[in-house]
């Protein structure tokens, strides 16, 4: 049966509907999951299902694949994503267990959209972006197979994620776990993640061998001077400043982290990261002055480009466009995709210096396992 006339949301240019999008992976989701549920349409089962659930009732609100008719939004949504996971050819994230998150996604994006009025093509790219997005990383985080079907079980939040309701439930959630995390601080308890909502994990092949504590100090810099004209290096203090020790593949390094003071312009607005004595990385502040950016370097060297994949350490961190989250511009700024971090999550700042290291001695940036 012919798939017909391609929605004008689908078929436009994805920088046109949506122009901020980071790159054209929904978009090229939606299309896939499209092609599955073409193939699919025809498979054992489809039929049966249709059958049966074609005789519930209900109000005709969402449009069915092929088929030619309109049924309540869940029925139309289970039907969808049946008729796209039918030959199992649908999206895999292998690194997730082989979850298949397309289905269950835009099944139920679909079935919201013909239930709405006024859904523009960019609504479905962000609603699908923000689904796929909830669902992967909530199979990446699910690490122990416990025999479930990994896509029903987990595309239940991804479906879930991209209803505007969610938004409200989840700022609730996160509301909660704020204070809990506050509250447990106040009694003296050590959170893994220092209470933040996003952190670096720690890398494989690290180990904190001394936490980080409190330690102003100074540095200097051979190669920068105060004035044109000076002569020398320039010393640096760094308050407030941190200072811990990490292990990397079995070698001890001290770290220092710090905020630069003093009269050099900018200072204030960086933050400095030293492995033995070497500045290994550097951090931003954030527009909105709530976090540090910077720079994801796969190999510790070469920038990550806006459009490319971060290394599996970065999976479940905050990232961005490193001029859209500084507000920097201007030829010096890289156009790089950056990582971004509370300000107050110095272990997170030590395990990104710690990829950098890794990177440079072409070790795999992955999470400990």
């Amino acid at each position: 049966m012919p798939l017909g006339p391609c929605p004008s949301m689908f078929a436009a240019p994805a920088t046109r509907i949506c122009p901020r999008a980071p790159s054209n992976l929904p978009r090229r989701d939606i299309l896939d999951t499209f092609g599955c549920m073409l193939g699919g349409s025809g498979s054992p089962g489809i039929d049966e299902l249709f059958a049966v659930i074609s005789r519930w009732g209900g109000l005709a609100e969402s449009r069915v694949m092929l088929r030619g008719i309109r049924l309540p939004a869940p029925q139309a949504a289970l039907l969808n994503a049946s008729m796209g996971h039918a030959l199992d050819f649908d999206d895999t994230l292998d690194t997730g267990g082989s979850i298949h998150p397309g289905v269950s996604v835009l099944g139920s994006v679909l079935a919201v959209c013909d239930s709405l009025e006024g859904v523009t093509g960019r609504d479905v790219l962000l609603a699908v972006a923000l689904g796929l997005d909830t669902s992967c990383r909530i199979a990446l985080a699910s690490t122990l197979d416990r025999g479930w079907h990994r896509t029903a079980a987990i595309g239940i939040f991804g479906a879930t994620a991209q209803q505007p309701s969610f938004k409200t439930y989840a700022e609730g959630i996160l509301k909660n776990a704020k204070t809990l995390a506050k509250e447990l601080q106040s009694q003296g308890f050590k959170l893994v993640t220092n209470g933040t909502d996003n952190h670096i994990p720690v890398p494989q092949g690290m180990q904190w061998v001394e936490e980080l504590a409190p330690f102003d100090f100074e540095y200097k810099w051979p190669n920068k001077k105060e004035k044109p004209n000076d002569q020398g290096s320039l010393t640096i203090p760094y308050s407030p400043g941190w200072r811990g020790k990490i292990s990397l593949q079995g070698k001890e390094y001290t770290v220092r982290i710090g905020q630069g003071t003093g009269t050099m312009p900018g200072n204030d607005k960086k933050l400095d990261v030293f492995l033995n004595g070497e500045n290994l990385c550097v951090f931003s502040k954030t527009l909105d002055e709530q976090g540090w950016a910077s720079v994801i370097k796969p190999d510790g060297k070469k920038n990550l480009g806006v459009d490319e994949t971060p290394p599996a350490l970065y999976r479940r961190a905050k990232i961005g466009s490193y001029r859209d989250v500084t507000g920097m511009a201007g030829s010096g700024v890289p156009h790089a995709t950056a990582v971004i971090v509370a300000k107050d999550d110095m272990r997170s700042v030590a395990h990104h210096a710690a990829a950098r290291w890794l990177g440079r001695n072409h070790l795999p940036v992955e999470p400990k396992a």
